[in-house]
C-alpha cells in the first residue's frame, strides 16, 4: 500500500525528517485530537490504568480535554500563562521513548544540582494534554524522543522547573510518569480490534506510522507465512545408473601366512615382588570402624 495513504505521512520529507521525535509527538497528539470523547478517554484510561488519582479525572463525564503542540498553549489560550501553570494543583509530566529509563535522573537526588539545571534559553516540551474535570484543572506535559533514544533527566528538570514550578528532586518524582512507544501501540491495536470508522482508521495509522518510526512490537515468527523448505529430488532409484558408480579399488593385503612373526619383538618380562619378600608387617594397618 502507498504510505502516503498514511495521514501522518507526506510528500515532502526526507526519511530523516520524518523520523525526527516531533513527527512521533505530532502524530500521537493528532490522534488523540480525532478520536471520538468515548474512544479518547478509553485510550487515556489505558494509558493511566495504574494512576488512580488520573483515572479519576479522565473518567468523569464531564471532562473537557485540550491539546497543544510545544508552547503554542501559550500562544492559542490566553487565559494561560506560566504562572497559571505552576500554580494549577495537578500537574503531570509524561515522558515518551522507547525506554521507561531516564538518563542520569538519579544523579539529581541531590536538590542543590536539581535547582543548578540550566532554564534559560527558549526551551519547549513537545506537547501538552491538559483541561478540566471535576471542578479543577490539570495540566500534563509531553516530552518524547525516538524509540531509540533515551529521554535526557537535565531536559524533563528544566521543564519541570519552568513550566511547572516543580523545584525538588523528590515532587519530580512524584508527577513523573515514564511511557514506552510500544505501550502507546498497545493501546491502540486493543481498541481498534473492535472498532470501525475513523476512530479505527486514526489508530491504526498511528500504529502503521509508529512502527515506520522504528516502533515496532516483536511479537516473534509468523511460520504460517513461513517460506516452506524446497523439495529435493536427489535420484530416482528406478532410473539411476548403477553402472556408472565407479568401482572401488581392489586393496592386495599380504596374507597372514605371509607375516613372519619371527620378527615381532617380544614382551618384556617383569618381575614382580613375591609375597614372601614384600614385607607385609610393614604396611600400616587399617583403622577399624565401629558403626
Amino acid at each position: 500500500m502507498d504510505k502516503h495513504l498514511n495521514i501522518f505521512i507526506p510528500y515532502n520529507l526526507s526519511q530523516d525528517d520524518l523520523l525526527i521525535e516531533n513527527n512521533m509527538t505530532r502524530a500521537f497528539i493528532v490522534t488523540l485530537h480525532y478520536l471520538s470523547k468515548p474512544i479518547l478517554q478509553r485510550f487515556l484510561i489505558q494509558l493511566f490504568d495504574s494512576h488512580d488519582d488520573i483515572l479519576d479525572l479522565i473518567s468523569s463525564d464531564d471532562l473537557d480535554i485540550k491539546l497543544a503542540l510545544q508552547d503554542h498553549i501559550l500562544k492559542d489560550f490566553k487565559s494561560i500563562s506560566i504562572e497559571t501553570l505552576i500554580n494549577a494543583k495537578f500537574k503531570v509530566i509524561i515522558s515518551i521513548s522507547g525506554s521507561t529509563i531516564i538518563e542520569g535522573l538519579d544523579k539529581y537526588e541531590d536538590d542543590e544540582k536539581y535547582n543548578s539545571v540550566d532554564v534559560s534559553g527558549d526551551i519547549k516540551p513537545d506537547a501538552w494534554i491538559f483541561g478540566h474535570s471535576r471542578n479543577q484543572d490539570f495540566f500534563f506535559l509531553v516530552e518524547s524522543k525516538r524509540p531509540t533514544v533515551l529521554l535526557e533527566a537535565s531536559q524533563i528538570i528544566s521543564y519541570a522547573k519552568k513550566f511547572l514550578g516543580i523545584n525538588r528532586y523528590a515532587e519530580l518524582k512524584k508527577v513523573l510518569i515514564p511511557i514506552t512507544w510500544d505501550r502507546i501501540i498497545e493501546i491502540c491495536e486493543y481498541l481498534s480490534s473492535d472498532l470501525f470508522g475513523s476512530d479505527a482508521l486514526i489508530l491504526k495509522d498511528l500504529i502503521d506510522f509508529l512502527n515506520k518510526s522504528g516502533a515496532i512490537i516483536f511479537k516473534g515468527f509468523d511460520f504460517n507465512i513461513a517460506f516452506s523448505f524446497p523439495q529435493l529430488n536427489l535420484f530416482n532409484e528406478v532410473n539411476f545408473n548403477f553402472d556408472q558408480i565407479p568401482v572401488w579399488p581392489e586393496y592386495n593385503i599380504s596374507g597372514a601366512l605371509s607375516l613372519s612373526f619371527d620378527n615381532i619383538p617380544t614382551c618384556p618380562e617383569f618381575n614382580i615382588t613375591t609375597f614372601l619378600d614384600f614385607g607385609f608387617e610393614k604396611v600400616p594397618a587399617c583403622p577399624i570402624f565401629i558403626i
